[in-house]
């Protein structure tokens, strides 16, 4: 079904085309009325709507696995879990304290699975401290996994610090090879 125009429109045509004003007319309802759930819009100077995704953890918005709670230094993850090939682990909630370092350098969190055991470990550092720079050794089994990126600020009157996330990585496009 058509939602703004009867028919297709095509290069060339009159816009006195039967239709032409009221599907303009819808088009422009349309945006100005545009809504959207678990989250807002915000227009610009330009008349440019921009849809903003509100907190992914508020309240009334599903939980997603590897969801992180941030609370002065203490990072809690919940809903951990992965798969290795077709079996679910579910690990639950994983707890680490993020160390003051220096504001703007970004503080990556990663999760350290040992594919033997089971066994997770949450790891904060630099992206060399978080993720496999080159193949990990035929030995090894242990895989590290990319969450979130972190930024630090340091409040200049209280110096007080604060953790916000930067990028949320849990998104991160794989690429597998199997030989």
């Amino acid at each position: 079904m058509r939602r703004f125009f009867p028919r297709d429109l095509k290069g060339g045509m009159p816009i006195s085309t039967r239709g032409f004003a009221r599907g303009v007319d819808l088009m422009a309802k349309a945006l100005e009325r545009m809504e959207m759930i678990g989250g807002h819009v915000e227009w610009s100077a330009h008349n440019v709507p921009r849809l903003i995704v509100d907190n992914a953890s508020a309240k009334g918005v599903y939980p997603q696995a590897w969801d992180i709670e941030i609370d002065g230094a203490n990072v809690t993850l919940s809903n951990c879990c992965y798969m290795r090939g077709p079996v679910f682990r579910l690990i639950g909630v994983l707890e680490t304290t993020l160390t003051k370092g220096s504001d703007g350098d970004p503080i990556w969190l990663s999760v350290e699975i040992d594919a033997l055991t089971g066994e997770a470990e949450l790891k904060t550092g630099t992206m060399e401290d978080c993720t496999d720079q080159a193949a990990p050794e035929p030995t090894s089994t242990k895989l590290r996994i990319p969450l979130y990126v972190l930024a630090q600020s340091t409040n200049a009157e209280t110096e007080v610090v604060t953790f916000s996330v930067a990028t949320d990585l849990r998104t991160c496009a794989t690429a597998m090879l199997y030989v």
